[in-house]
């Protein structure tokens, strides 16, 4: 009896140790599977994580192309960019980007970069989009479309002018006083009043643009003092002088005296820009001891370059030779025409100031191409922007 009690607990304990054993190797298996399980997870965010940070590089490849790529650059602004990229891991071939760029409209892009992740035998792929603009380019003056600027007042006595093609633009008041302007009213705008028409919206200021005179200086082809360009005009005859740029250095004045007694006329002819420190004064005519002496006073736009008269401090031009300008009168501080019967400007005329005295059909034809080209155009943003983003797996 005692014999039979032993062998059913021997059996019992056995059953009970088979049970725990399965027990244990079930939850073994279980905690190894989870384990598992974990570490793929956490492998596969890693590579989901490294899909995504490859598709973004991709996106800041393409982006970074466009903007230094002319010819990416142009398809953008164009709305005709359609062009694809692709890079991978060149040894295991475990990191792989496909970017496309595609115009949805003028300066409008959509970008979609895909990025494939290999390792550890888990693949991961992330796609992300975005879209891009970046504004029009633009070849407006930076002026707009004010080819007459004054910072300050400006001043008509006396005078008729002529006006077209032209806005007219002064930071300060404008006086006209014994004098015709033909100009359409709504193109004169004042920060300040003006007098003898009516009033209207006052204009957004705008600071009078500056311009490098050391950068024209060093450009200049050739450079005079005054007295080495008075030895060119004394003998009279026809002074030409090539340009692109011709620079006079010191204060710069020029008149009918500086002609030699015999002599009665002569023709300047400036192609480009006359630039100088002080553009004093240009007188065209004089009485000297009862002879009439007159100077011809010239500057032709056909170069290709900015064209014009440009001053660092101010300018005065007077008399009644024949003044023909194809470009823009510049002057860091005040613009005088006195006295003028035969002025025609066709360009533009920007100062500190302005004041036209007795001048008789003073003709202004406004430019705002050849204003661009002196004082430069309304930039092309370079910047792109972002519009939209998102990413899927």
């Amino acid at each position: 009896m005692k014999l039979k009690n032993y062998h059913q607990k021997r059996g019992f304990a056995l059953i009970t140790t088979l049970v725990l054993l399965s027990v244990v190797f079930i939850a073994v298996s279980g905690l190894l599977a989870i384990t598992k399980t974990e570490s793929r997870i956490s492998r596969s965010q890693k590579e989901s994580v490294q899909a995504y940070y490859v598709a973004e590089a991709g996106i800041q490849n393409a982006i970074w192309q466009i903007q230094h790529d002319d010819a990416l650059s142009d398809d953008l602004d164009a709305g005709t960019l359609n062009h694809t990229w692709t890079s991978q891991n060149q040894l295991l071939n475990l990191r792989n980007i496909s970017v496309t760029a595609q115009s949805t409209g003028p300066s409008r892009a959509e970008i979609i970069a895909t990025g494939d992740v290999n390792e550890d035998q888990f693949s991961a792929q992330r796609i992300v989009k975005m879209k891009i603009f970046r504004g029009l380019a633009s070849t407006e003056s930076v002026l707009e479309n004010f080819s007459i600027y004054s910072a300050g007042s400006t001043n008509v006595q006396n005078s008729t002018v002529n006006i077209s093609g032209a806005d007219l633009y002064s930071g300060g008041n404008q006086n006209y006083t014994n004098s015709t302007v033909n100009i359409p009213v709504n193109s004169l705008s004042s920060i300040g009043n003006y007098s003898n028409t009516n009033y209207p919206p006052a204009p957004d200021s705008i600071i009078q643009p500056g311009i490098d005179l050391t950068d024209l200086r060093n450009r200049a082809n050739v450079t005079y003092t005054q007295p080495q360009f008075i030895d060119l005009i004394e003998n009279g005859g026809d002074v030409d002088l090539p340009g692109p740029i011709t620079f006079i250095n010191g204060a710069f004045s020029i008149s009918p005296a500086d002609l030699k007694t015999n002599v009665t006329s002569v023709n300047i002819t400036i192609h480009g820009l006359l630039v100088g420190n002080s553009i004093d004064s240009i007188s065209t005519s004089a009485v000297i001891k009862g002879v009439t002496k007159t100077i011809n006073f010239t500057i032709l736009d056909d170069l290709g370059t900015a064209s014009g008269m440009v001053s660092r401090t101010h300018t005065l031009i007077s008399g009644s030779g024949n003044i023909n300008i194809e470009g823009v009168i510049y002057a860091g501080n005040t613009i005088t025409f006195s006295n003028t019967t035969n002025m025609v400007i066709n360009g533009g005329v920007i100062g500190s100031s302005l004041t036209i005295n007795s001048c008789t059909n003073l003709s202004i034809t406004g430019n705002p191409d050849k204003i661009g080209e002196l004082i430069g155009v309304v930039p092309t943003p370079s910047m792109i922007e972002i519009d939209h983003w998102e990413e899927e797996y």
